[in-house]
């Protein structure tokens, strides 16, 4: 095997795409924004964009129409949050 023959690691999605991506599909398909919100969870769980994941995934659970869990994740990150500037209807 030679130098040519090197397996090449593939890279991994930037934390910005990914949250680019669940706000681009969040009225159209909640559930591939959602999807994306988890991919984001699991590799950037203390990543600096982790409030807006939080507040994307509330909107995306929403529109998917999960209401209960919408409210219900909306409650835990206004307790965690108190002072962010993310409005949330």
């Amino acid at each position: 095997m030679g130098q040519d023959m090197e397996l090449k690691k593939p890279q991994l999605p930037s934390e910005a795409s990914l949250i680019r991506g669940a706000r681009a599909s969040l009225k159209k398909d909640p559930q591939r924004s959602l999807a994306l919100l988890k991919r984001h969870k699991r590799l950037y769980p203390q990543g600096v964009l982790t409030e807006e994941r939080e507040v994307l995934r509330i909107r995306a659970l929403k529109s998917a129409g999960k209401t209960q869990a919408a409210q219900k994740q909306k409650r835990e990150f206004m307790d965690a949050h108190p002072d962010s500037p993310h409005h949330l209807p």
